[in-house]
């Protein structure tokens, strides 16, 4: 992220860098939940420039249901701070739909 010829305002950048990154189930998945914090991070500051590309990344969020109940929880976690901090339709959509999701999954 601080590489000089990084530039978070270049959508190819952004989905190789971070997209990249989501994809390692070993980091992107940790059990401390930095891997979701940081992705969260980058949701929240991508979203006020390019609504849709932070959607795109906050999908890397959207399946809970396949993780243990533990990383439900930080998942959910960072759902509800991008609900707080992101006021685009398309992220505020996804969002929405997973943390049903995730309701869901409690009830059950």
């Amino acid at each position: 992220l601080k590489h000089p010829c990084y530039n978070p305002k270049n959508p190819n950048a952004v989905r190789a860098l971070i997209g990249g990154f989501s994809s390692n189930s070993v980091y992107f998945h940790k059990q401390d939940g930095s891997g979701y914090q940081l992705l969260a991070e980058q949701v929240i500051s991508t979203d006020k420039f390019n609504p849709s590309l932070a959607a795109g990344l906050a999908k890397k969020l959207s399946t809970p249901h396949r993780f243990d109940r533990q990383r439900q929880t930080l998942i959910k976690s960072e759902l509800e701070r991008l609900q707080i901090e992101v006021h685009s339709r398309q992220v505020q959509e996804i969002i929405k739909k997973t943390l049903a999701v995730l309701a869901n999954l409690q009830n059950q």
